[in-house]
């Protein structure tokens, strides 16, 4: 349940940018036709029921995963807003209040995310209740009506007119109402029907009902049962003339006296904001021409930039001239395990995934497994902005694929490609490299042999690296992210990228250990895994006249994990370590601690990297 609400807290948030927006848009566009505030509004309902989108760099929104799904778990839990005023702002207090002890045995922040859970659900079923209450004490009330036209009532209980009912909906208008202002009543409601509000109406208040937490989503109801009315006035008073209007607008005025008896029940459609709609009508103009297409425009860039993700960092960033490289000397079955002290026995990190990643993938991208290999494979690779490629696999065939089965395809990293490729036993030959511009991709690139030939080398090109692990000790020193060279990544305060360090000679090392001595514990062991002075004690001149050593920082929330370099990458000039968890304890001991993942790596192999990072991943 934990899980499920921050995922809802996360859309909420994320759909909080798009509703400010539409407020703004709705105050620019006063000119406008109201239905085109309700197809602003009807953007925000999709950004609130789906929970993916495509990534783009036209985006606008700052963050797509405000709050990490792990951040109960996270040795020093944070948000990542997208933007720093409020990420420095609100972390110091989270760090504060809820930074898990090593010593207890209950996270705090975990049961604040529990009980918070708990709220919503109840908030949920509440409303829920209310409706469903409320739906039936209104049912009840027209339960003596009488039908006068065709699915329209006439009831003496009833002091304003509504519509009540979804699939089948009618049309309630009091006894006492009658001649000019029946009609003009008659007509409003049927324009109602005829525009289907009364399927948007509660579809509106169901996202309300799951997203009852945040304030402008109530803002975004409200103006969307205003903008619902306004848009059905026009509708009625579009071909009428001055003295027409003024009698609708009286009769507007006649029910609004009585709306207040089905305003309470949320699946009725009554009377709302009518003294601004009154005003609206009785100084209502057709709107020009070029004011609908300005508008829906608006419309359009709207969506694009509000609809669409940013485009993700959790991936390495590429360049378009360079490979991706692994090594291939270790079981796909066998992650590397930590060196016991004074080994000499090196460990080569391997292409083909664990079997846990593997199956991780299979559940995820199962369309990509098990597929006919007789007439080879078929991989598609685009890219949605610079620094992201992505890619799809369909079996060979002797035709060309249609436009609908490519951009069906589902886009994954370059990594896991990679990954998936390794499970079929084909020659590298019989696997085609398809480069293309996704039409969904706002970034332009040239596709050409040359272009497909580099993505080729991403997807096949091997590079052997030796990896170790040592102890360091936990500590939450800010140098640890000042010294590191991908801070930036670190803002978010995410456990996904860790902090990264490179020496290319033993002076760099011997400052490192210098500035970090009385930060981390470097000189003691912890329990089978060797000091940090152990591991690197061995690397002398000799050894960094053609290597470089890489590592990265691994924070643990128990002393009894494990951590190893599962693999790493090289997209474009950004080296990537991939740490992963290779203990299976499932409870944890209650002292945290910390580790240094180390990489050793020729210098030919990384000569064109620029950036380095490292991130945990499954």
């Amino acid at each position: 349940m934990s899980a499920v609400f921050l995922k809802v807290l996360n859309m909420s948030i994320t759909a909080s940018w798009l509703i400010l927006a539409v407020v703004v848009a709705r105050l620019l566009m006063k000119k406008a036709p109201k239905w085109i505030a309700c197809l602003l509004w009807a953007v925000v309902a999709l950004r609130l029921i789906f929970p993916f989108s495509f990534e783009s760099v036209l985006s606008l929104i700052p963050s797509i995963e405000t709050i990490p799904p792990d951040i109960a778990t996270l040795p020093k839990p944070a948000i990542d807003s997208g933007i720093t005023i409020i990420n420095k702002t609100i972390n110091p207090i989270i760090k504060d209040s809820f930074s898990p002890n090593p010593v207890a045995n209950v996270n705090p922040l975990q049961i604040v995310i529990d009980i918070a859970s708990i709220i919503w659900v109840a908030g949920i079923v509440a409303l829920l209740s209310y409706a469903l209450i409320s739906y039936l004490r209104l049912k009840k009330t027209v339960s003596a009506s009488v039908a006068i036209r065709d699915r329209i009532m006439v009831c003496d209980e009833v002091k304003a007119p509504f519509i009540l009912g979804v699939f089948r909906p009618r049309i309630y208008v009091p006894s006492s109402m009658g001649g000019e202002t029946l009609e003009y009543v008659i007509d409003h409601e049927q324009a109602h029907l005829q525009r289907r509000d009364h399927w948007w109406k509660p579809l509106g208040y169901l996202l309300l009902t799951i997203y009852w937490f945040s304030p402008l989503c109530w803002v975004a109801y409200i103006l969307l049962c205003r903008d619902i009315e306004m848009a059905c006035d026009e509708k009625v008073i579009r071909d009428m003339d001055k003295d027409k209007v003024a009698a609708y607008s009286q009769a507007l005025l006649d029910c609004g006296r009585s709306r207040r008896v089905i305003a309470v029940c949320p699946l009725a459609f009554g009377e709302v904001g009518v003294k601004e709609r009154v005003k609206a009508a009785l100084s209502y103009k057709k709107p020009l021409f070029w004011v609908v297409i300005v508008a829906v425009i608006a419309c359009i860039v709207l969506a694009v930039c509000f609809l669409t993700n940013p485009v993700s960092s959790s991936q390495p960033t590429v360049a378009a001239t360079d490979e991706i490289k692994q090594s291939s000397e270790i079981p796909a079955s066998s992650p590397a395990q930590p060196q016991e002290t004074g080994s000499n026995q090196d460990v080569k990190v391997a292409p083909s995934k664990p079997v846990t990643y593997l199956d991780t993938l299979r559940k995820k991208y199962p369309e990509y497994f098990d597929l006919s290999t007789a007439k080879g494979l078929e991989v598609y690779v685009w890219q949605m902005s610079q620094n992201s490629y992505s890619c799809g696999v369909l079996p060979g065939t002797n035709r060309i694929k249609s436009n609908v089965e490519i951009y069906g395809l589902k886009g994954i990293s370059i990594r896991d490609m990679k990954a998936i490729l390794s499970t079929y036993n084909i020659p590298e030959i019989d696997i085609v490299v398809i480069s293309f511009r996704h039409p969904f991709s706002s970034y332009w690139y040239e596709v050409d042999d040359t272009y497909t030939n580099r993505v080729r080398a991403m997807l096949f090109s091997d590079i052997a690296v030796t990896t170790r692990v040592a102890y360091a000790n936990w500590s939450n020193d800010s140098r640890i992210i000042t010294e590191c060279l991908n801070p930036d990544m670190l803002t978010v305060g995410s456990f996904r990228h860790l902090p990264v360090y490179k020496f290319n000679t033993e002076e760099e090392l011997d400052d490192f250990k210098a500035t970090f001595q009385n930060i981390l514990t470097m000189d003691s062991r912890y329990d089978e895994v060797p000091s940090f002075n152990e591991v690197t004690n061995r690397y002398d001149d000799n050894f960094f006249s053609e290597h470089t050593l890489i590592l990265a920082y691994v924070e643990a929330g128990s002393g009894s994990y494990r951590y190893d370099i599962r693999d790493i990458s090289v997209e474009g000039s950004t080296f990537c370590l991939n740490v992963t968890r290779v203990d299976k304890n499932e409870d944890g001991t209650c002292d945290m601690a910390g580790w240094f993942v180390i990489a050793e790596v020729l210098d030919s192999d990384i000569k064109d990297c620029t950036n380095f990072d490292a991130q945990m991943v499954p």
